[in-house]
This record gives C-alpha cells, sequence and structure tokens, in this order.
C-alpha cells in the first residue's frame, strides 16, 4: 500500500447562530486512550515494536509538558517535553505494552483480549499553557488521529457514532482479517460509575441470563477504561457500535472507532484498502445544529468519487436536512448514513453529532491511490471561532520503507463566511484564491455566504486567525 495523507478539518469565522455550550480544544490537561489497530507485522519481533503510539503537543515555545502514562501492567512513568521553537513536541511508545487488547489480536486468533475488564494503559498530558494535544496510533499501513479535548471539555453523556464492523467470510469460515468496530471510555476522576447502553451484541458482555447484555455499568478509577468491541459472527458481519450511549457519574473521555476499516460499504468493488478509525467523541452538550461538509482533496487517485456520512440524534423527534430538504427523521440514538460528492448543507432542529468518513484510495481492481479511510467528525457552525493553532504531524515508517515518512500529502481544510476572506490568514500570508471555492446555501434562512479552501501545506504547526 502506498503511503497515506492526514488531513487536518479547520474552520474559522464567528457566525451568530443557535448554540449549546462552546467546545475548545486548547487547555492544560488531556486525557488520551488509543483503540486496538492492526499490527502486520506482530510476527516480526523487529519491525513489530516499530508501530507506535504518539502524542503531538502544540503551543507557545519553552512550554514545559508533562506526559504521565501507565502500561498494562500498573507501571506509571513521567517524560516531560518542552515545546521547541517550531511550537510542536512530539512524545511516543511501542504499542505493545499500552494498546488495548482487542477481539481480534492482529489476524493471529480471535480472543477475548481486553473487552469486559478494567484496563490500565492511559495517558495523561498536563502544560503550564495552554496547548493543543493530538494522538496517533501509528502502524505499518494503517493509522489514524484524533485532536484531544481537554478535561473542561469533557462530559458526562455520550452517543457512539463509528462504522460498522467488517466481517470477513471465506468458505463459510471467519477469516483472521475481519475487524471490530469499536470505543473505549477512560474515567479521569476515582469512583467514576459508568452506564452503557447498547443495541449491539459486545465481545464478552454478558446479563445475568446469559444473554448479550443491553445495559452494563461498571465503576472506574482516575486513568482506568473499559474497552468495548461488537462481536463478528457469520449471522451479523457489519455489527455496528453506532447507537450506544455511554453516561457517567463524573467527566470522562471517549473514544470511537474501527481496528481496521474499508469505505464505503455499498462501493461495488472487493478488496477495498482499509485503515484505522480512531476519533474522541464530543459530550451531547456540544453538538450543534449546522454542520458544512466539504469534499476531500482532489487529484487523489481512487475508484470511487463519493465519501460516507454519518448523523446520529440525541433527542425523539430529530429532523435532518441535506441542502434544506428531510432527511429523516430520527429518535434517540438512532443514526442515518449517506454519501456526498460536493458541499453539503446539513442542518437539524435538535442537536445531532455529524461524521464523515473518508472513501478506501485502492481496490483488488486499482492498485494506486493515497489516503486510505479516516473518521471525522464535524464541528458544527455553532462551534466555530475566529483563531486556531493546529499541527500537521508525522510519522516514520511505510510497507517495505522503515525510514521513510508516512505522510507524504498534507492538507489543512477551511470553512469561513466569504466576508471573512479580506482578513483571514494562515500562518500569517493570506490564502491564495486558487484554493477557494463556495459553498450553496444551507437553506433559505441562511444568511451567510460561505467558501472552503483546501490547502497543500508542510507538516508542522500553523495558525489560522
Amino acid at each position: 500500500m502506498l503511503t497515506l495523507h492526514i488531513v487536518i478539518y479547520l474552520v474559522a469565522g464567528s457566525p451568530n447562530l443557535r448554540s449549546q455550550e462552546q467546545n475548545t480544544t486548547i487547555g492544560r490537561e488531556f486525557y488520551v486512550s488509543f483503540l486496538p489497530n492492526f499490527h502486520n507485522n506482530i510476527r516480526n519481533s523487529v519491525r513489530n515494536i516499530r508501530d507506535s503510539l504518539y502524542i503531538f503537543c502544540a503551543g507557545p515555545p519553552s512550554t514545559s509538558v508533562m506526559i504521565h502514562y501507565r502500561n498494562r501492567e500498573g507501571f506509571t512513568n513521567s517524560s516531560e517535553l518542552i515545546i521547541p521553537q517550531n511550537g510542536m513536541a512530539k512524545f511516543g511508545v511501542p504499542w505493545i505494552d499500552y494498546e488495548p487488547l482487542g477481539f481480534n489480536n492482529s489476524g493471529l486468533n480471535f480472543t477475548l483480549g481486553d473487552n469486559g475488564r478494567k484496563i490500565r494503559p492511559y495517558f495523561r498530558v498536563v502544560s503550564v499553557e495552554d496547548i493543543s494535544v493530538y494522538a496517533l496510533n501509528q502502524a505499518i499501513t494503517t493509522s489514524d488521529a484524533s485532536i484531544i479535548y481537554p478535561v473542561t471539555s469533557l462530559g458526562t453523556d455520550y452517543y457512539i457514532l463509528s462504522y460498522p464492523s467488517d466481517g470477513i467470510v471465506d468458505d463459510d469460515t471467519l477469516v483472521y482479517h475481519s475487524t471490530p468496530s469499536q470505543a473505549i471510555v477512560t474515567a479521569t476522576e476515582d469512583n467514576t460509575k459508568i452506564t452503557i447502553t447498547t443495541k449491539s451484541d459486545l465481545v464478552n458482555q454478558f446479563d445475568f441470563t446469559g444473554n448479550y447484555a443491553r445495559s452494563i455499568e461498571v465503576v472506574l478509577n482516575k486513568g482506568e477504561s473499559y474497552l468495548l468491541q461488537t462481536l463478528i459472527e457469520l449471522k451479523r458481519l457489519q455489527n455496528d457500535i453506532s447507537g450506544t450511549r455511554i453516561q457517567s457519574s463524573k467527566p470522562v473521555a471517549v473514544f470511537a472507532g474501527h481496528q481496521r476499516s474499508p469505505a464505503p460499504r455499498d462501493a461495488k468493488e472487493t478488496g477495498l484498502s482499509r485503515d484505522h478509525l480512531f476519533e474522541q467523541v464530543p459530550p451531547t452538550n456540544q453538538w450543534g445544529y449546522s454542520f458544512q461538509l466539504i469534499p476531500f482533496p482532489s487529484g487523489i487517485i481512487r475508484f470511487t468519487t463519493y465519501n460516507v456520512f454519518r448523523i446520529i440524534a440525541s433527542e425523539d423527534s430529530t429532523i435532518v436536512y441535506a441542502n434544506g430538504l428531510v432527511l429523516d427523521t430520527l429518535m434517540k440514538g438512532e443514526f442515518l448514513q449517506g454519501n456526498f460528492y460536493n458541499p453539503l448543507g446539513i442542518t437539524s432542529n435538535k442537536p445531532v453529532l455529524v461524521a464523515i468518513i473518508k472513501a478506501s484510495s485502492q481496490s483488488d481492481r486499482y492498485s494506486v491511490g493515497t489516503g486510505d479511510p479516516l473518521l471525522l467528525y464535524v464541528p458544527p457552525h455553532e462551534q466555530y471561532l475566529k483563531s486556531y493553532l493546529v499541527s500537521n504531524i508525522q510519522a516514520i515508517g511505510t510497507q517495505g520503507r522503515p525510514d521513510d515518512i508516512t505522510y507524504t500529502e498534507q492538507y489543512i481544510s477551511i470553512v469561513t463566511p466569504k466576508a471573512g476572506l479580506q482578513t483571514l490568514r494562515l500562518d500569517g500570508a493570506p490564502i491564495d484564491s486558487v484554493w477557494i471555492k463556495p459553498i450553496p446555501k444551507i437553506d433559505e434562512n441562511d444568511i451567510c455566504d460561505y467558501v472552503y479552501a483546501i490547502v497543500p501545506v508542510f507538516e508542522g504547526t500553523h495558525t489560522l486567525r
């Protein structure tokens, strides 16, 4: 598989719209837990440890940042980072002792892994100044990254929005490349009661009658996590964790995604290239009413021209619109899915969470392409800000080239009111008009003209204001 690229979805502007609580990604304390990835080199004791978990910290130069982390055996350690002049510091560890063990043991076998029990690995980031934090689960040919929310932006009520499991059958047998839809919840305080409500059969989660549990309760202490993965069986190859609700007595961090997924499901192709999906879930009090979906960078060769969007509701009778036309009416915990080719405006009468999943770049018939699936939660208009500090991250290692850089293309995607273009600056410079494209108005009530730009950039930190 060819190298991948990372797309950072940025927004700018400050429209006067309805809002819930304002979300911020800048802070001084953060919790990170990773999801099980698929490690192709698990049988190679030398190259296996090159797969790593990374934390990137972006902020003012000379800022001191402490990374406190614990492995699965319970041993804790701390490392200090000093943010250099380029504004971004990187910390990494081999995945083996810090990544949860999942249902699919990277193709070796199927196992219960860490499902159904409390687990110890976590990372806590503490800074003396406000910073932004990103987490990357980097394995050969399968990786994804997420922006990390500070503890001040965490909540106590979440709904999972992910992508269906990828069950693969050969001669009526489930093969070891089948990978689950998944999530993980991490406590930030001791004695945190977690209640999980689900319609999905989850690995090693049973009620007192021996049936798969629909309600799960667990108490976690600070830094402890609880892994949730969907069961894959011959009769349920695409079991989906989406719609699962997580409620807690104290703020928790929740991450969702997929061990390694192709996309889209309805593509008329076989052998779709697959990738890890990993994203931190915002709590329901930070969902929104109005969203702008924009395409991924053009020029990427692949067999399909569309990507996937998914929308979930937290309240009954939620009406969802696409470019002003009714898509569906959802009850709480229900979700819908569609494809989009061009900019698409999503609105609703009650708060929703919107995700996009990028399409696979390769298949059995098409072996040339860059950029495989990724999961991204789209920020609502209500959360747009006037300035941003972001990082386009980098890692090392590709299939057959362990010392090459991983990401050969880097982009920043920007959505902004057209009126703000004259004063908008990326790294202190105006955005070249060649990258700017118009966005159709969402509906007749949309009083603001928006534009978007997909700008190629170099790795490192960038400012937008």
